[in-house]
């Protein structure tokens, strides 16, 4: 079965990924911003694992080793696989539907399944939010050193000064409103234009405040909530099985729909793809996954190929597999 996925990624919350190169800008091909696709194929193929797992321990077979588990979540290492060529080995391992959709290095098994690069629209602004976590300095053993020569510490403190005086400018605006209505009220208008002209030039001093501390070595780039890249993704001669698995994969990648890195603020979506089906070739639409308007509102499914539309019934314990 060739499979075929066309559709959108929309930003629910903003994007980024965690690239210690990437400190003031995001992935970008021919001019675009790009959801790299490892960062999207590496969610679905987790998602897929979680679905094998879940199915085996819902059956009560015994739990997968740390090794197993890596080897599917992340496709193992070359220096754990097989010294020589084990024909054997290698029909067995392809066979799993996990392996087989994904690949593994370990054994030299390409996987089935292709994510492409999910571009956005090339006048996509890119914004900067100001942050900076533990994290960031493990990844970047120099960027401390890249702060203090660069003055941000010391930018900090007289920011922080500044948001004290913002703070103070805006109570005395609230004051000054409250006067003004005062003196209406008793009108009072001689007055009035000159406590006018006291909160004109407060507002400008404020409006000075608010503009003025930028610190990019504290901060990463985001693509803001609300802008669609497309996405693409194939896969090639599959069984029925491993159509299923990697639908039922999508669906509970779906269930909380996070790409990217910095995910304590980043990397909501949402999504809509139109299922198709290639023969000799050509591809014929037989189906649409997508989440609406909101992340967690529900999917909806609608599959009508008699190959696809009993994706959810496969039974993806240990025992079914033997059977099989």
């Amino acid at each position: 079965m060739q499979l075929l996925l066309e559709g959108s990624l929309t930003t629910f919350l903003p994007f980024t990924v965690s690239l210690p190169d990437l400190k003031e800008s995001l992935p970008m091909i021919d001019g675009k911003y790009v959801i790299p696709s490892n960062s999207f194929r590496g969610k679905l193929r987790r998602a897929t694992f979680d679905v094998i797992n879940d199915a085996r321990m819902a059956a009560g077979e015994e739990k997968i080793t740390l090794e197993t588990a890596r080897l599917h979540r992340q496709g193992g290492m070359v220096a754990k696989g097989p010294s020589t060529f084990d024909l054997d080995e290698y029909r067995r391992v392809s066979s799993d539907p996990q392996l087989s959709l994904w690949g593994t290095m370990s054994y030299q098994v390409s996987g089935k399944m292709s994510v492409a690069h999910a571009s956005f629209d090339s006048d996509v602004k890119m914004e900067m939010i100001m942050h900076v976590r533990g994290d960031d300095f493990s990844r970047d053993p120099n960027l401390i050193d890249e702060i203090l020569k660069s003055g941000e510490f010391d930018a900090i403190v007289e920011e922080n000064e500044s948001n004290k005086k913002t703070t103070s400018l805006r109570k005395e605006i609230i004051a000054i409103n409250r006067e003004i209505s005062r003196l209406i009220r008793e009108k009072k208008y001689d007055e009035l234009e000159l406590i006018k002209k006291e909160k004109q030039s407060k507002e400008v001093e404020l409006s000075s405040k608010n503009n003025s501390m930028k610190h990019p070595g504290l901060g990463f780039p985001v693509i803001p909530p609300g802008n669609k890249a497309k996405s693409i993704i194939r896969g090639r001669n599959l069984t029925k099985i491993e159509a299923a698995l990697f639908l039922r994969g999508l669906i509970r990648w779906g269930q909380d729909p996070v790409i990217g890195g910095k995910l304590n603020q980043c990397g909501l979506f949402l999504f809509n793809y139109d299922v198709k089906i290639g023969i000799n070739g050509k591809y014929e639409t037989v189906g649409n996954i997508n989440n609406g308007n909101d992340p967690f509102g529900g999917i909806s499914i609608n599959l009508t190929h008699p190959d696809l539309a009993e994706y959810d019934q496969v039974d993806f314990s240990k025992t079914y597999f033997e059977a099989v």
